[in-house]
């Protein structure tokens, strides 16, 4: 028996969950020097029925002039502004080697030795991550064996209706997709979670 495709996994995923999959690909041309078709494939499946959050895949392999990409996650819209972009990922053995100091502290010790937090504003992240319902289920969240972070409008999400020109948070897997039901239920589960603590740390009238 042939293995499934990814679609095939999703589709059955979205059938047995009793959400929506929206599945597009598109093939780039074939060249004389590209002879391998290769495909923008993009993904989504809703997480309840208010629609407001999302399981997000999207793999292009020349997103910027050659350089592939590829990635998956959970996605919640934001209430903050769409051009604040930010990134809270496990600080490893390197950045403690590293002269590079982080772009943004929250205060909290033991928050701040944990994570890497790169981000162009302080305001808005310094209100959001403070809170510290939203640094524990951060903990809570990146403590899986997978490579994840959590991200803010760190990417174009055209593909998404609901979410285009809207500033999202999320909690991403940067490298790859991953397809078991229990990864994708979890982060349904994470992001819901988040989105309860951050609405008592976002001023809703940012």
């Amino acid at each position: 028996m042939s293995e499934k495709t990814n679609q095939e996994v999703l589709k059955e995923f979205a059938r047995k969950s009793g959400r929506k999959l929206v599945f597009k690909e598109k093939q780039y041309p074939v060249s004389g020097i590209r002879k391998i078709p290769k495909y923008r494939t993009t993904a989504y499946i809703t997480g309840n029925s208010e629609e407001n959050s999302y399981f997000l895949f999207f793999n292009d392999p020349y997103k910027k002039i050659g350089v592939p990409c590829s990635f998956c996650g959970a996605f919640i819209p934001i209430s903050i502004p769409k051009n604040i972009k930010a990134s809270i990922r496990n600080r490893d053995f390197m950045d403690n080697l590293s002269l590079k100091k982080n772009s943004f502290k929250t205060g909290t010790s033991s928050f701040d030795s944990k994570f890497v937090i790169e981000a162009n504003d302080t305001m808005h992240l310094q209100r959001l991550f403070s809170n510290s319902e939203i640094q524990k289920e951060t903990f809570k969240a990146l403590n899986n064996k997978e490579f994840l972070k959590i991200s803010i409008n760190e990417f174009d999400l055209d593909f998404v209706p609901e979410l285009q020109n809207r500033s999202y948070l999320a909690i991403i897997n940067p490298l790859r997709w991953i397809l078991e039901k229990d990864f994708i239920e979890g982060l349904f589960h994470s992001i819901e979670t988040l989105r309860k603590a951050s609405s008592k740390g976002i001023d809703p009238n940012f």
